[in-house]
């Protein structure tokens, strides 16, 4: 009898259905070269490590491929994550064995507070599989979250065309948390691009730019939308047209 696959033992364990929910950043990566000399040679072939906090797949292997079953490593960490952490801590850890060997999902909070969702596969053996989580554990460690931008952060002001405002405040609407390693540099570079003028009429929610932040965690920068902050309506059409004119004349003028 054949054993079942990955995502049939996981389905069997925690009931998962199909639909994603939260989702985590994948852009950034690679991880850095400098942490991927550290990564501990590990015996799984397959394997995705998340950061639950920051919402970041900070480093895995084949993780967004598609199995058999038409669903990824990825999506498994998506789908798990609730019905993991509300385990006690003793059962937050699973090992299982499906047609392609050993593998095994995780969950766990290192002496910082960052806790990981991990979810490894095709080991050869019960006792790698153990191993792996052993290494990885340690590694895991050299983590640790920085608040890089705040909630209700402004900024930049944007003039507006055509509105009943002259110009709205873009603000950040969550903090955004940054993972760092201890066995690297700490430096964050924060920059930010937005649209020089928007034109009425403006939702509150609506994208106008992104600020960027590098670190030496990843290769690649991390993104986060910049959105109005308000709504604006459109304004009469003898101030349309006057705006218009001051706009050719002037260009963008700040106001309230």
């Amino acid at each position: 009898m054949n054993r079942p696959s990955i995502i049939a033992c996981l389905q069997i364990i925690f009931n998962m259905g199909m639909c994603l929910s939260r989702e985590f950043a994948t852009y950034q990566l690679p991880l850095s070269e400098a942490l991927q000399k550290t990564f501990p040679a590990i015996n799984s072939q397959i394997f995705i490590i998340v950061n639950l906090e920051s919402r970041v797949v900070l480093h895995g292997k084949n993780f967004g491929r598609e199995s058999q079953d038409k669903e990824s490593l990825y999506d498994i960490c998506v789908n798990v994550e609730d019905d993991l952490l509300s385990k006690p801590d003793d059962r937050r850890i699973i090992i299982f064995q499906d047609r392609d060997g050993y593998g095994c999902i995780f969950c766990y909070k290192n002496p910082d507070s960052c806790t990981f969702l991990c979810v490894f596969g095709r080991a050869k053996s019960r006792q790698n599989i153990v191993r792996d989580i052993n290494f990885i554990r340690n590694w895991l460690d050299q983590f640790y979250l920085y608040e890089v931008s705040r909630r209700g952060e402004l900024i930049a002001t944007i003039p507006v065309l055509y509105g009943k405002v002259t110009a709205i405040p873009v603000v950040l609407s969550k903090r955004q948390l940054i993972l760092l390693s201890k066995n690297c540099d700490d430096n964050v570079t924060k920059t930010s691009r937005y649209r020089t003028i928007v034109a009425a009429p403006i939702r509150d929610g609506d994208i106008v730019g992104l600020i960027f932040y590098g670190t030496s965690t990843f290769q690649n920068v991390l993104s986060q939308d910049l959105k109005a902050s308000t709504t604006v309506e459109k304004t009469n059409i003898a101030r349309i047209l006057f705006d218009s004119i001051r706009y050719l004349i002037f260009g963008p003028k700040m106001g309230a």
